[in-house]
């Protein structure tokens, strides 16, 4: 363990700046002794500064790689509490001690650490992207450099700066009602504000359809996959619909996630919406939560953390309690890849935390494997959770 803790000081003081010319020799004859002395060295530098960036953990079995680590380092010993004057001076010890674990973790354990290796060329974060499909069937992709205007019966359409927005053209006579439909792909999200000034956010993987121009009587769109409402105040009531639920408003902000292999959760962030399926009707108030099984016919209310499922949003993931399962489900549609559990007891393990939804996926990964016993691997496109 002392050469362990030895290059563990060593790589600690090189990602600060602080290494001496000797310790800098000292270093470098390490890392040229094995390629894999090299990976390991690039793994850690990676996940630390990831480390600044990701909080995620195991909440039901936090524990566990101290376990581990312990299983191998011998017992453990009772230390005592640190005022709170000195505990930048244990981070500046700790941080090396923690390393120089890993470093002996993984070399004493003959872990591989190159099974992630080149997964960032392959798989990269998810980009404000859509496809709009007009009245006539043409399609038009939308991107993050795309500016265009078009014009559907009485209405303007402009896309600029990731957003399609439709506004009226007094000058055109009413027609009849048009339809269009705005679908992001896996690896996407894209905004929209409908003609009524209602703004949409969809998530990757998802679609709304709408009329160009409202009637009097309802403003209703339909919906697949998870998009976040802002609904502008109106005497006209405004329906999200879905084949199994529909939500009736007013004027108000929620999140919708209605994907087809998951139940239909509604979020109310701000008034009130009512939650229609052909069994129940549910008023939700601000804080408040819908949660639909289709395939039970079961609706339940429950109060959350609206936090949780608007972060998204905001380039941000939030993971608070979610079994590993609804994890690599969310992941997937982000990062747009596929995944397979060789080890199905791992879809149980629950972990909360937050992410930024820009870090490379490897980082994510790694810290998964770090707090719990999967491992993960990468064939092309696939991951396999072992």
């Amino acid at each position: 363990m002392d050469d362990s803790l030895r290059i563990a000081e060593l790589i600690y003081k090189s990602t600060k700046g602080e290494l001496t010319p000797n310790e800098e020799q000292a270093l470098n004859q390490w890392l040229a002794e094995s390629p894999e002395n090299e990976q390991l060295m690039k793994r850690l530098q990676s996940g630390a500064d990831a480390a600044g960036k990701v909080d995620l953990y195991q909440q039901t079995n936090k524990d566990q790689v101290w376990v581990k680590l312990s299983d191998q380092l011998g017992p453990s010993k009772t230390v005592p509490m640190f005022p709170a004057r000195i505990w930048r001076y244990a981070a500046a010890i700790l941080l090396p001690l923690l390393i120089g674990s890993v470093v002996w973790f993984f070399t004493q354990t003959n872990t591989p650490v190159d099974t992630l290796a080149g997964i960032d060329k392959v798989i990269t974060p998810g980009v404000e992207k859509a496809i709009l499909t007009l009245a006539d069937g043409k399609a038009v992709e939308l991107g993050k450099t795309s500016s265009s205007k078009l014009k559907q019966g009485t209405m303007n359409i402009v896309n600029e700066s990731n957003t399609l927005q439709y506004s009226a053209d007094t000058s055109s006579v009413e027609a009849e009602v048009l339809y269009n439909t705005l679908q992001t792909p896996l690896g996407s999200t894209y905004r929209l504000v409908l003609a009524d000034g209602s703004k949409v956010m969809l998530n990757a993987g998802s679609k709304i359809t709408y009329p160009v121009s409202f009637s009097e009587e309802v403003r209703q769109v339909t919906l697949e996959g998870e998009a976040l409402f802002e609904v502008a105040h109106s005497r006209t009531p405004f329906v999200v619909s879905h084949e199994a639920q529909d939500i009736r408003v007013l004027g108000t902000v929620f999140n919708v996630s209605a994907y087809t292999d998951e139940p239909i959760l509604t979020t109310l962030l701000e008034g009130s919406v009512r939650v229609e399926t052909q069994t129940y009707q549910q008023m939700l108030v601000p804080g408040e939560q819908s949660v639909f099984d289709v395939g039970a016919d079961d609706l339940t209310v429950r109060t959350v953390d609206t936090t949780d499922y608007t972060a998204w949003t905001t380039g941000k993931f939030r993971f608070n309690n979610e079994s590993l399962g609804t994890v690599m489900k969310r992941l997937s549609r982000w990062y747009d890849f596929d995944y397979e559990f060789e080890n199905a007891a791992a879809k149980e393990l629950h972990f909360s935390g937050r992410v930024a939804n820009d870090e490379p996926i490897s980082s994510v990964l790694q810290l998964l494997e770090v707090t719990t016993e999967v491992t993960f691997t990468r064939e092309d496109q696939m991951i396999i959770i072992q």
